[in-house]
């Protein structure tokens, strides 16, 4: 089944408007933007845990945090709608159009609204917000990468209540990244910091199964 999930996008490809390229193996094989310098744009499929059905979906991952995650909640999967199935059967013989309608529909209209400077505006909305402690979504996240990545403002406020708020969870990888980036900032000033963000980002392309993506 993995074959036939592979079959289907490499025939895709070709339909879908830009630049795009086969990237990631069995399940995560997925059709990748290329290049995309802050963000990974995918067009996938998700198997369900109790068949061999499953779900198209698309969505747009900043690479701004401390990990590329597949899950990003900017996402859109086919079972969500309206007009196409709640679940999808990769054997149907009508399913290569299925994909086809999802890929320049609905996958390319959420992809075309999580550009980069989208995702950073949302995220200094929420980081707006008075939350304390603060609440999902944590859009608010992303806003010490962001501030870097587009020359905006420090992050020095954003990536210290993200120690925080990684510290009171736990997560070591999470404290790491945005310890760093605030110690490089006060250290190094932009230019360091952005340094260190390219470095990671190759790090989460490749933890991400996406080994030869045109890094830009």
């Amino acid at each position: 089944m993995k074959e036939r999930w592979r079959a289907l996008i490499t025939e895709l490809a070709p339909s879908v408007p830009g630049d795009w390229e086969i990237r990631g193996s069995g399940w995560r094989t997925s059709l990748v933007r290329q290049p995309e310098p802050w963000t990974i744009a995918w067009i996938g499929f998700t198997k369900s845990a109790y068949s061999d059905e499953g779900w198209f979906h698309a969505g747009v991952a900043p690479l701004v945090t401390h990990h590329f995650n597949w899950g990003s909640p900017f996402t859109v999967r086919t079972d969500r709608v309206e007009g196409f199935p709640k679940a999808i059967d990769l054997t149907n013989p009508g399913v290569g159009e299925v994909l086809r309608e999802f890929a320049v529909g609905p996958a390319i209209e959420k992809i075309e609204r999580g550009l980069s400077s989208v995702l950073a505006s949302g995220a200094e909305k929420n980081y707006a917000r008075a939350q304390r402690p603060r609440r999902p979504p944590h859009y608010w996240l992303m806003v010490p990468g962001w501030r870097v990545v587009l020359g905006t403002d420090s992050p020095e406020a954003p990536a210290a209540e993200a120690v925080e708020f990684y510290t009171e969870l736990g997560d070591t990888e999470a404290i790491t990244f945005y310890q760093t980036l605030l110690d490089t900032w006060k250290a190094d000033g932009r230019e360091g910091t952005l340094t260190f963000l390219e470095a990671d980002r190759v790090r989460k392309i490749r933890a991400g199964g996406l080994r030869g993506m045109k890094i830009v």
